[in-house]
């Protein structure tokens, strides 16, 4: 049983370390500048495999180049919705883990285990929801509804 615990927690890891790229920020005239080849005389002479090769290696290198990259930024991944209070989400992460838990050891205890843990879950959610709502309609009680704009000139 130990094989397949080691196994979980490296695949784990690698996903986590995955760089994402960040598109809206690349520098595209530059990187068409450096794919401007004349890929006729580049890939003249040369088999399918090869020529496929060496586009996806220039390619590459040039996005690496000119697109950059970052790590994931765990902070982003935990960002929590409006209604979500502490508790929901100690209740949500311990979920999580019961259910990894269980996963490695297919045991029915743990089952049972994560079962309790998934309705305390959703309980906590649910409450939570019904607190975030109960907010917003005593504030809006609360503070009158600001009169609509009128129309700017010209728009009708």
């Amino acid at each position: 049983m130990l094989l397949p615990l080691t196994t979980y927690a490296i695949h784990s890891k690698r996903i986590s370390i995955r760089k994402h790229t960040i598109i809206h920020k690349g520098n595209y005239p530059e990187l068409r500048k450096e794919l401007d080849i004349d890929w006729e005389t580049e890939l003249h002479n040369k088999s399918t495999t090869e020529a496929w090769t060496l586009f996806r290696t220039k390619f590459a290198e040039a996005v690496r180049k000119h697109i950059p990259r970052t790590h994931p930024n765990a902070k982003l991944a935990t960002k929590k919705s409006k209604w979500m209070i502490y508790k929901a989400l100690t209740r949500i992460k311990k979920k999580h883990k019961t259910w990894q838990r269980y996963t490695e050891t297919l045991n029915g205890e743990q089952y049972r285990n994560f079962a309790r843990h998934r309705n305390q879950a959703k309980n906590e959610i649910r409450k939570s929801i019904k607190m975030y709502e109960k907010n917003i309609a005593k504030e809006a009680k609360e503070t009158p509804p600001t009169p609509p704009h009128p129309p700017k000139n010209g728009t009708m």
